[in-house]
């Protein structure tokens, strides 16, 4: 009788008795062959990218938001015949007078903190800024004991992380209603130290915001009153005070679009003198200053003799850049890079002379000590990225910033219409 044979499915012949069994063989998968794309068709995913990237700069620019949701930052400055001789000290100086007399400790006097008389006579930094050290203190002492309105209440009193050491933030809780139901917010504005003056800085903020109820009142008893009338400083609106510069948010005011960017600087810039009628009123043009806030027209190029002043060199590449961010090919930041490569330039020649020669005219500097500032526009910090307005006298009060910002976002409406 014959045995049967088992054999294993597949192609495997092998009787049982077998050990050791074969494996399959398994053919190596085939790369399919390279086959490099032709002119048009790299055309065709070039166009694609480039048609996406004007897509998205459409959307930007579309999707903006309203000019009353524009966020700005403000700085109120006040001075007297002390602080102007104030000159902000660095952190290693600070710490050289620690070594000697604490400043914040000195005595009365010539030289002393509560000496103002004899303050207002001295030449020792060290003395000024104790004095100047001295009106904080006794300001947040004020702050404390001042009304504040119905559903507004003060709630910390802090040292600022990045500011110097005299800086104190002043934070509130303000409850409104809404459908018979409380609602919470926070505001806050910070007291510091500036060269010639005391500063102070309001939390970003609409200018509805600014103008409403407790917020209004805040600005007008905790802020001019007890700086003006309680501690005896005053707003100096001229090219000696702090000034009162506006900073404009870059999210609210640009969504992110370098179009709306680069349209808005070049208005700016084209309607100097309008600015100067109304943000300056009557004040005649000796007055400006020329020397940290130029416009483009007042500054001349260096070694380029293509244009005249920093306006015609700016409008050379004007359209290029213009149409290169409308084609979504440059971001805002880049397009702010290269206004910055413009600045270093350019000369200005009103700080020929003058103590702050050297400062301006620094390459490095160049962008910084201009009317229109855009070199926080790129800033690490997104919430930090803004356009800062620097030819802005010292308001008087909160009418006048209102007055002020009323103008701003005119011009900015303005500018929209030119690309929307």
């Amino acid at each position: 009788m014959t045995d049967k044979v088992w054999l294993p499915k597949g192609r495997r012949t092998d009787p049982p008795s077998t050990k050791q069994q074969k494996e399959e063989v398994k053919e190596p998968p085939t790369k399919p062959k390279y086959v490099p794309k032709s002119k048009d068709e790299v055309g065709k995913d070039l166009a694609s990218k480039a048609d996406q990237a004007r897509v998205q700069e459409t959307i930007r620019i579309k999707s903006v938001g309203n000019v009353e949701d524009i966020l700005f930052g403000t700085e109120f400055t006040f001075t007297d015949t002390v602080l102007g001789k104030l000159v902000v000290p660095s952190r290693s100086e600070l710490a050289k007078w620690a070594k000697g007399a604490e400043p914040a400790k000195a005595t009365k006097g010539s030289k002393g903190v509560k000496g103002a008389k004899g303050a207002k006579e001295a030449d020792d930094p060290a003395a000024v800024y104790a004095y100047a050290l001295a009106k904080i203190e006794r300001w947040a002492g004020l702050v404390k004991k001042t009304t504040l309105p119905e559903g507004a209440k003060l709630v910390d009193i802090t040292t600022v992380e990045g500011k110097s050491p005299a800086a104190k933030t002043f934070k509130y809780e303000l409850t409104t209603w809404k459908n018979d139901q409380p609602v919470t917010d926070y505001w806050y504005w910070t007291l510091d130290v500036d060269d010639a003056c005391l500063e102070t800085q309001t939390q970003p903020s609409t200018a509805g915001q600014l103008d409403a109820s407790m917020i209004r009142t805040i600005i007008t008893d905790h802020i001019f009153k007890i700086a003006t009338e309680d501690i005896g400083l005053e707003v100096e609106p001229s090219v000696s005070g702090g000034g009162g510069h506006i900073s404009i948010d870059s999210a609210t005011t640009f969504g992110g679009s370098a179009t709306l960017f680069l349209a808005f600087y070049k208005l700016l810039q084209e309607s100097a003198e309008t600015w100067a009628e109304s943000i300056h009123g009557n004040k005649v043009k000796e007055q400006y200053d020329t020397v940290n806030a130029p416009w483009l027209k007042d500054l001349k190029p260096g070694s380029d003799r293509s244009a005249t002043d920093g306006y015609e060199l700016f409008t050379q590449t004007y359209k290029t850049q213009s149409a290169k961010a409308l084609r979504g090919e440059i971001s805002i930041e880049k397009a702010a890079q290269e206004i910055v490569a413009l600045a270093r330039k350019l000369k200005n020649p009103a700080a020929t002379g003058q103590p702050k020669d050297r400062l301006v005219n620094l390459e490095a500097n160049a962008q910084h000590y201009q009317a229109v500032n855009v070199e926080h526009i790129a800033d690490e910090d997104p919430t930090r990225r803004r356009l800062e307005l620097r030819d802005v006298p010292a308001q008087k009060d909160l009418d006048e910033l209102v007055r002020q910002l009323t103008f701003i976002l005119e011009l900015i409406e303005k500018s929209r219409k030119t690309v929307l």
